[in-house]
């Protein structure tokens, strides 16, 4: 996990989400729970190496409505 690249795009503006999910890494899983996240549209780019240096790359879309 310490390969691990996690970058949240809205528009022309991104942030590395990276640093603030360091905490909630537990061995090979990321648990959280009672995360608050703005309404809208994001993407998700996530990336990951294993051991040998392959690097997997994904891209997800995340919506959140209002309650």
């Amino acid at each position: 996990m310490d390969s691990l690249n996690v970058e949240a795009r809205k528009g022309f503006f991104s942030k590395s989400l990276t640093e603030l999910l360091r905490p909630y890494v537990h061995g090979e899983e990321i648990e959280l729970s009672q995360v608050e996240i703005p309404t809208g549209r994001f993407m998700l780019d996530i990336s990951i190496a294993d051991t040998n240096g392959n690097t997997t790359d994904g891209t997800y879309r995340l919506e959140v409505a209002r309650r």
